[in-house]
């Protein structure tokens, strides 16, 4: 983890994980391939006008209902406090009573609903 200072990485133990639905875990599929994904936000960019946002939640609306075609059954399963409960899991397989943590984009979103639904088994907590 180069991207913590060394004072920092020899101080704790750095320990990372996919939470439910992304990378190396089972993802979430919405779409049968990169080119299927690829064409369906072919024409949709940040929209700047009102006629653009009109554009761009046509294909938003859409969205869940692709992945929830492909994942019905997983997709019960992804939800943030699924994630966090596996981070309270992960907090106590280490044998940690209190968890120092460390979140940026979507980790920011995951780090709070932790310390909501654990508030007491929260340390230190960074969110970008």
């Amino acid at each position: 983890y180069p991207a913590f200072p060394e004072a920092v990485r020899q101080r704790f133990d750095l320990i990372s994980w996919d939470p439910r639905g992304v990378g190396n875990s089972t993802a979430v599929k919405c779409f049968a391939s990169g080119k299927e994904l690829a064409a369906f936000f072919a024409n949709v960019s940040v929209p700047l006008s009102e006629h653009e946002e009109q554009v761009w939640i046509r294909p938003s609306a859409d969205f869940p209902r692709r992945c929830k075609e492909r994942n019905p059954e997983l997709l019960e399963h992804v939800s943030t406090a699924d994630s966090a409960q596996d981070l309270d899991f992960l907090r106590a397989a280490v044998g940690e009573e209190k968890l120092n943590y460390y979140g940026a984009s979507y980790g920011t979103f995951l780090g709070a609903t932790y310390v909501n639904m654990f508030p007491s088994r929260a340390n230190r907590v960074i969110l970008d």
